[in-house]
């Protein structure tokens, strides 16, 4: 009896199925690492966005003080004469800061004048012992800024527990403030930001 040879073109089943599954597990394997990086890059980026408004404000304030003086001459942006100094309160400072310069008067052209304080959280009522936004927190303050034109700007992401939380010390041109307040992920975060005021 005479046997046939059969020549092999492909695979057979079981290498098939073989292939199959050692291509599962990969491919299961790499979508496991693509969820987990995904997820990785949701949360930094949610991490990023918090702590950008956290600081949002406070980041304002020193950068507008780094352009203010201890006292100030020349102008206002109308042009009118300016001649007066930094107020400084334990609690809150109000200020100008420098805008730019007049070359028709060679004056230093001053902003209308910035305050930052605490003011009461929003949906919070001063005093009542009473946690009124559901926050965990009770009477707490947030950093607000105003200006003479009534614009008014509140930190949303900062918590302060109350007002001696929030310090400025005025030491000849160097201002420093004192911050203790809770961040939006309810941790305390304690800084000190000094900033050297303009001597003119």
């Amino acid at each position: 009896m005479e046997r046939r040879r059969y020549n092999r073109f492909g695979f057979t089943l079981l290498e098939v199925m073989i292939a199959a599954a050692v291509f599962a597990i990969i491919a299961s394997i790499a979508l496991s690492f693509s969820i987990a990086a995904t997820t990785q890059v949701e949360f930094n980026t949610e991490m990023a966005s918090a702590l950008a408004g956290e600081v949002f404000l406070i980041e304002e304030m020193e950068q507008e003080l780094a352009q203010s003086a201890v006292t100030y001459e020349g102008e206002d942006e109308d042009g009118a004469p300016v001649s007066d100094s930094i107020v400084v309160n334990p609690n809150s400072i109000t200020f100008r800061k420098m805008v730019g310069y007049n070359p028709q008067t060679f004056n230093a052209v001053w902003s209308d004048t910035i305050t930052y304080d605490l003011a009461p959280a929003r949906g919070e009522i001063d005093g009542d012992g009473v946690d009124n936004n559901d926050n965990n927190l009770i009477d707490e303050f947030c950093l607000q800024r105003t200006d003479s034109e009534g614009q008014r700007f509140i930190s949303t992401q900062v918590y302060f527990a109350d007002a001696t939380k929030l310090q400025f010390v005025l030491n000849n041109t160097l201002l420093t403030i004192t911050l203790n307040y809770m961040s939006s992920k309810d941790t305390e975060v304690r800084r000190t930001i000094n900033v050297a005021l303009q001597d003119l």
